[in-house]
């Protein structure tokens, strides 16, 4: 799920009734309505809202049989008007997060031909100029640029088990977040925290940015007896305060 950016709605992953299949929905939480933006799998995952929050940003494909094109796409979250396209790829696109206007994008490739792990980012201007970034070969690296656009969050299992690892977009150089296992990163609104989920709890690092980029604490938060998919399925409310899961 992804929530608006004033909090009010929720972009969600809608499960279909045949097997492999979903679609997108919004759902708006002071009129307890669902609005289903897609049908018959033409959108496959959530992936974010435009800064004013009025439209919601998800993959999608051709259509339901066919995955040979995936696209990102825009439209808004009361479906008053048909979805915008604002990328294609020929690579099989897992997770997106979609960075600041007149920044970068990064998405995650989820097939063996193409290294199955790697995370590839691309310039929202230019979106034919996509480019690998970072190989993790993890099978599902979660992908989550900072709101601010500078900070890349992923999973990575570099050191034998799922870690969270944070690498400025300017670098080559990554620090690890977590300690002892973890995984599906997701920024706080202010870039000040980075949650993620351990092995048997949430956790929430504190990021230092004077200077230099590093974990300033991490604090456990309580213990997870929460569903996990393959892709990250929970959400940070605009005030820090609360976990949508």
């Amino acid at each position: 799920p992804h929530l608006s950016p004033d909090g009010k709605r929720v972009a969600l992953e809608l499960a279909g009734r045949e097997a492999l299949s979903w679609d997108v929905g919004v759902y708006e939480f002071s009129s307890a309505r669902l609005t289903r933006l897609t049908n018959h799998t033409s959108g496959l995952r959530p992936a974010g809202w435009t800064a004013d929050g009025r439209n919601v940003i998800y993959l999608s494909t051709d259509s339901a049989t066919s995955t040979s094109t995936y696209g990102v796409v825009m439209q808004p979250w009361d479906g008053s008007a048909p979805s915008r396209a604002l990328m294609r790829f020929r690579v099989p696109v897992h997770t997106f997060s979609m960075g600041q206007a007149h920044g970068y994008a990064a998405f995650s490739v989820f097939d063996p031909a193409y290294r199955k792990g790697d995370i590839w980012i691309v310039p929202l201007d230019t979106p034919t100029a996509a480019r690998p970034f970072i190989a993790t070969r993890a099978g599902v690296p979660e992908p989550r640029l900072s709101h601010d656009g500078k900070l890349l969050a992923y999973t990575s299992t570099e050191t034998g088990r799922s870690e969270v690892f944070l690498r400025p977009l300017g670098s080559d150089k990554s620090i690890q977040v977590s300690e002892g296992g973890g995984g599906q990163p997701v920024w706080s609104k202010d870039d000040r925290h980075l949650y993620y989920r351990g092995p048997s709890n949430v956790m929430r690092a504190t990021i230092a940015r004077d200077g230099r980029i590093s974990i300033r604490r991490r604090d456990t938060l309580f213990r997870d007896v929460y569903e996990r998919k393959d892709a990250t399925d929970y959400d940070v409310f605009p005030d820090d305060k609360a976990l949508l899961m």
